[in-house]
């Protein structure tokens, strides 16, 4: 069982998030997720049912269907190769997690937000989104 610390919450019994009120550019939102109290990241999101569920939160919980969220995907260090910054494994690629024609930036956007649609876009790092932080127990 999983369980979560403030100001997490768990999300489709799945992993502990927390989506907070600011709008900031990718890289203040990766600081903003590190100085919380209990410190996170940005979220990776490597399974089709926290895609979802996260969505679902997003939209029926929060309200929030016209928002993008910055979560932890980057392709900086060499563009069209998407890998989890804070792991360096790779972003899934293609359906079901990226829109269709996503990404398109090419070295214009290398970081990955949850679009309004719920699936994966490329995103400019200083656009000013929303963003999802997730706690780590290491």
């Amino acid at each position: 069982m999983v369980i979560c610390n403030p100001p997490y919450i768990l999300i489709g019994n799945l992993s502990c998030l927390h989506i907070p009120e600011l709008k900031t550019s990718w890289t203040r939102a990766k600081r903003e997720c590190a100085l919380l109290d209990v410190p996170g990241d940005l979220a990776i999101i490597n399974d089709c049912s926290l895609l979802r569920t996260t969505k679902e939160y997003i939209d029926y919980v929060l309200g929030l269907t016209d928002e993008n969220f910055w979560i932890g995907g980057t392709d900086t260090d060499t563009e069209g190769t998407w890998v989890w910054e804070r792991t360096g494994e790779p972003v899934p690629m293609g359906v079901p997690f990226w829109h269709p024609y996503q990404p398109d930036g090419d070295a214009d956007e290398n970081k990955l937000t949850m679009a309004t649609h719920g699936l994966f876009a490329d995103g400019n790092e200083n656009e000013l989104y929303r963003f999802i932080c997730q706690e780590y127990s290491d």
